[in-house]
């Protein structure tokens, strides 16, 4: 034994060296034990993995008994996971589609009330006590329940039912049984119960639907930052007008002409294409009822519509802490407080706007219209869209839906999507809906030309992961929640506002001082929670209009068709008929002509109606042109994407024979709307301007026109020249603006930016080109290409032949609650991605991009859908993601690929074939 022990280790042991400089000699024995032992270790845990990602994986197939149905329904599904749900009433629809969205989605359904409630720190701690505190001080919650209160009584037992089916789905299940995030979260948290669904949580989500498509707030707080450092010629050189001699408004189409398109189709019953149901005046193109604006009716008539329990902003009264400490202080914090917000809501934007377009049979192959539609929102995983049938297995009035598309899970119905009869898509109408006003506070008191009224009070009371409840004070005034104050550099907005110097004015206190409460459509209890359903049964063009007239926030662009051939488009909503402001900026609460002097009549708002050009598209454009209808707002999209959608339907139209594939080539199209007047620009520049020493910028100029001359234009993911341009445009924004605007209103890019930068193309003088060693247009563009191709070489290396353009603007798609944890092993569970990605900013692929943070993707065309009218079975759609909310789910995003290449998937609605792309089904008993 003592020679063995003196021998060298065997290759079969391990030895390693202690401090001592002795050997520890393990045998092969001990070795195998213990690789055997943390294999099996290793094998359990993995199981145990396995086991609670898959444990709360829904059943979708077989038979299962769900209490609470009148008789049996069955949910099939497609390949796709894509549920379709057929029923006998339309109270075991809508509970067996609470049931599936629950399945699938709960804990997206969850997670999104509690945002929409104030309730993420119950979750995640005291870090989302902000975010809960300015969602309590805009009191969404407390409007939805007021909503509730007013349904009637058939589109409240809807609700009631779906809340039923997802009840039914939670009962006796925990929650690791629901979703995996339950498990992680309540790692943190030590625990999560789960509440059970109601009315008012359904339609709760539509205030978080309203605040992503609030239109122009950001907007109206970047010009009232601007005005403080900038003059009236820069102001006019940065927001400049839109462009309506080049570029089209949704009821002109064309500017100034318009093609020879033919018949667009008659009419449902008598065949004239003259006259729209309830139109008042007719206009080149077709029934336009764009009637001018009513007199505006005196201050002292008009009542300030009630505001349910009015929210406001929040102080926290607890554990020692200043009521007023959680409000922002000035502009420049409620900017940087609003976008703290996306992250959870959906990132808003100037350049977020939706595609949509429908062409009548005039045109197209088969004789009857094709309608399509692709809104763009931040990118989430799951997508904000369940794809979803609902049918009942008789149509009745009793039971009236048979209806395909686009829901949101926790909301029941479809939101975007065709029935039997008709086909509707949305996009952002955009018209000016929110306000910022300057309230006049003196000692607790509401300054007001009529008298001070006293600064409404409540609290709200939030509740903290494993720390203590937090009571916060929100406050308001008759126009709103107070949600900032107005000091530091930015009290020189009130020059702005009010014409005069406040240098002077006091602000401790118990004295005189400002603050800004914001008053905004959707805190006012609406309708939109029963118009839902009137779109999903409506079966021509009279019923879809009076559905539209329900929907009144967010306001929306609606494009129609019908299987009798018509096409139309409605703008509802409810828009502010205005006093003396144009609510460019934030005006002077004190004065009240300037409030709102109540809202738009529904038979004021644009409509069109089988135009003779037989085709209407929406981009987020104006709707008509200064005095075609009345004033909706000013701050539309600057038209880039209406332009090319106007372009490349006109030029497929003049072909003939309009089909799907056209429409799909459409929303592909990725050509970069800056190329047309930048491009040349950059290939005219003298390489001898370049900024470098010796001939570094010389060549690196004429490499650069060297890579852009063969470029056509398009924003493809595989092009170097693309990736270059963008890098170009980036750099022109950051070298010529950044430097002359405020800090909290960088270049973002985007139609807006390209418009401002279009402009001043043709102004070569203009004092915006112009910096240290860098006189005019010629010099600016000459340094911004230098300092782009090595900022381009830094980012993707020094061989442009390597460059791509997807690889800058690659796409992850994150889960909104866990996907920025911080713990790379939880994102890697929820995230998917990168992927790169064509397209880009002012794009029909609208995949935008903020350039004043980099080049990544940060909103999409959140889904694609194109129907056809003439045989619903060859209508095609595609999700971001897919069906399923569970990770490593099979439908987590197996839509995705498809996706980002630009593919559609088949959209089964007829029942033959709905039973023929069957993969699964699931018969729900009583």
């Amino acid at each position: 034994m003592a020679a063995a022990d003196s021998e060298e280790p065997s290759p079969l042991v391990n030895a390693v060296r202690p401090p001592s400089g002795r050997y520890l000699a393990v045998s092969a024995k001990v070795i195998l034990r213990v690789v055997a032992a943390v294999l099996a270790l290793l094998l359990v845990l993995t199981l145990i993995g396995v086991f609670f990602v898959r444990r709360p994986f829904p059943d979708v197939d077989g038979e299962l008994s769900l209490p609470g149905l009148e008789s049996q329904a069955t949910v099939t599904r497609d390949a796709s996971g894509v549920p379709t749900i057929e029923a006998s009433t339309a109270h075991d629809l809508f509970m067996a589609q609470g049931f599936v969205h629950a399945q699938d989605r709960f804990w997206e359904m969850d997670f999104r009330r509690h945002v929409t409630a104030g309730r993420l720190s119950e979750l995640f701690g005291e870090t989302q006590f902000s975010t809960d505190s300015f969602i309590r001080t805009l009191g969404w919650r407390k409007v939805a329940e007021a909503e509730v209160k007013a349904l009637d009584p058939k589109t409240r037992g809807y609700y009631d039912a779906y809340a039923q089916g997802v009840n039914a789905y939670l009962k006796d299940k925990s929650p690791t049984e629901v979703s995996l995030e339950y498990g992680i979260v309540g790692l943190q948290t030590g625990g999560v119960e789960i509440d059970d669904w109601t009315a008012v949580d359904s339609v709760l989500w539509l205030k978080a639907m309203a605040w992503d498509l609030r239109s122009n707030l950001e907007d109206e707080i970047d010009r009232a930052i601007s005005s403080t450092t900038l003059d009236d010629e820069q102001m006019a050189d940065i927001y400049p007008d839109y462009p309506y001699d080049s570029r089209p408004t949704i009821i002109d189409g064309i500017p100034d002409t318009a093609p020879a398109a033919g018949d667009a189709g008659g009419d449902e019953e008598s065949g004239d294409t003259s006259t729209a149901p309830g139109a008042d005046e007719a206009r080149a193109g077709g029934a336009v009822s764009v009637r001018a604006q009513p007199g505006t009716a005196s201050a002292g008539d008009e009542p300030v519509p009630d505001a349910v329990d009015p929210p406001v902003t929040a102080g926290v009264s607890a554990s020692g802490v200043s009521a007023s400490a959680d409000q922002p202080a000035d502009l420049g914090e409620l900017k940087s407080r609003l976008r703290s917000l996306p992250a959870l809501l959906g990132m808003n934007s100037h350049d977020i706007g939706s595609n949509s377009w429908v062409v009548s049979g005039a045109h197209t192959a088969s004789g009857a219209p094709l309608l399509a539609n692709d809104p763009h929102l931040s990118p989430a995983m799951p997508s904000v869209w369940h794809q979803i049938g609902l049918r009942c297995a008789e149509v009745t009035a009793e039971c009236p839906f048979d209806v395909s598309g686009f829901s949101f899970s926790g909301l029941p119905g479809i939101v975007i999507g065709h029935n039997q009869n008709i086909a509707w898509g949305l996009t952002n109408l955009g018209p000016d809906v929110t306000d910022l006003v300057v309230e006049k506070i003196d000692d607790g008191q509401v300054v007001r030309d009529s008298g001070e009224e006293p600064v409404q009070t409540r609290t709200e009371t939030i509740r903290i992961a494993k720390h203590e409840p937090r009571t916060i004070t929100v406050r308001s005034t008759r126009h709103g929640p107070i949600i900032s104050g107005l000091n530091g550099p930015y009290r020189s907005v009130l020059d702005a506002v009010t014409g005069a110097s406040t240098a002077d004015t006091k602000s401790g206190p118990g004295d005189e001082h400002y603050e800004l409460s914001l008053q905004w459509t959707a805190l006012e209890p609406g309708n939109t929670a029963t118009a839902i359903f009137g779109l999903n049964a409506a079966t021509n063009w009279d019923e879809f209009r009076e559905a539209a007239s329900l929907f009144d926030v967010p306001a929306q662009n609606l494009v129609y068709a019908d299987t009798s051939g018509n096409i139309g488009y409605q703008a509802p909503g409810r828009i502010p008929r205005r006093g003396d402001s144009d609510g460019m900026l934030p005006r002077e609460g004190w004065k009240s002509a300037q409030d709102w002097q109540g809202y738009l009549d529904f038979d004021d708002l644009p409509t069109l109606y089988n135009p003779d050009r037989g085709w209407i598209a929406t981009a987020n454009n104006p709707v008509t042109k200064p005095g075609g209808s009345t004033r909706l707002g000013d701050d539309f999209d600057d038209g880039d994407r209406a332009a090319r959608i106007t372009e490349l339907l006109t030029e497929t139209i003049a072909k003939g024979d309009v089909t799907a594939d056209d429409f799909a080539r459409v929303q592909s199209d990725d050509l970069n709307p800056l190329a047309a007047t930048l491009l040349p620009r950059l290939l005219e520049v003298d390489a001898k301007r370049g900024a470098g020493d010796g001939d570094t910028a010389d060549s690196t100029i004429d490499r650069a026109q060297k890579l852009l001359a063969s470029w056509d234009g398009h924003d493809d993911a595989d092009s170097a020249a693309a990736a270059y341009f963008n890098v170009v445009t980036s750099t022109l924004l950051d070298e010529v603006f950044a430097p002359k605007l405020p800090d909290a209103v960088p270049p973002a890019g985007g139609s807006h930016w390209y418009l401002v930068l279009e402009n001043l193309l043709d102004d070569p003088d203009s004092s915006w080109w112009s910096r240290d060693h860098v006189d005019g247009r010629d010099e600016a563009l000459a340094q911004a290409m230098d300092s782009a191709w090595q900022r381009t070489e830094d980012l993707l290396g020094p061989e442009p032949v390597t460059w791509r353009w997807g690889t800058l603007h690659e796409l992850t798609i994150k889960n909104a609650s866990l996907g920025e944890s911080g713990i790379t092993a939880v994102e890697n569970l929820f995230n998917r991605g990168p992927y790169e990605i064509s397209g880009g900013s002012g794009e029909v692929n609208a995949t935008g991009w903020d350039a004043s943070v980099g080049f990544e993707t940060n909103w999409v065309p959140s889904m694609r859908q194109i129907i056809d009218l003439d045989d619903f079975d060859s209508s095609r759609w595609i999700n971001l993601t897919g069906a399923s909310g569970h990770a490593f789910n099979e439908h987590y995003a197996d839509q995705t690929e498809d996706w980002a290449a630009g593919r559609t998937r088949p959209w089964p609605y007829s029942r033959a074939a709905v039973d023929a792309g069957a993969e699964d089904t699931l018969v729900l008993t009583p």
